[in-house]
């Protein structure tokens, strides 16, 4: 399935403090992020992640399909590295994406984030059950189908 999805920023209340990424260069919440696509025995999903610098927002551009040898679906996925605010404060409050897509109808959209952990991909690759993983967390998301200029 090809999706677009626009990312405005990823918050976890609305304090500047307490963003956790924002696409707009402010110090602190701005982070490289990198597309990678779903390498497992041939895997054949595909993406790109671009910066809108001037509209504050980043697009992860992508298809997701069957993975041939396994006859199940494949993966693509935007992630960033780096030194996050401190949120803990805020760990009963609401984690809010600013999130469009043109396939709303999409059940794959997962946001994942790992702490505490000596390297995310280790953390997150195995589900948390190898040693010294702890710290991943991963939440399904959807999406309603609104204007493509909504987030």
């Amino acid at each position: 399935m090809k999706y677009t999805t626009a990312a405005a920023l990823l918050l976890a209340n609305v304090s500047a403090e307490d963003m956790l990424v924002t696409f707009d260069g402010a110090k602190g919440s701005t982070f490289t992020f990198a597309e990678l696509n779903d390498p497992v025995m041939g895997g054949e999903s595909t993406g790109t992640w671009t910066l809108n610098q001037d509209e504050g927002f980043g697009i992860f551009d992508g298809e997701v399909v069957d993975v041939p040898k396994l006859s199940a679906p494949g993966f693509i996925k935007a992630a960033a590295s780096g030194h996050f605010n401190d949120v803990s404060a805020d760990i009963d409050g609401d984690l809010v994406l600013m999130v469009r897509t043109t396939t709303p109808e999409y059940a794959g959209f997962r946001v994942t984030m790992a702490a505490g952990a000596a390297s995310a991909a280790y953390s997150c690759g195995a589900g948390s059950s190898l040693p010294f993983s702890g710290g991943c967390y991963k939440a399904k998301f959807s999406l309603k189908d609104t204007d493509s200029t909504d987030f």
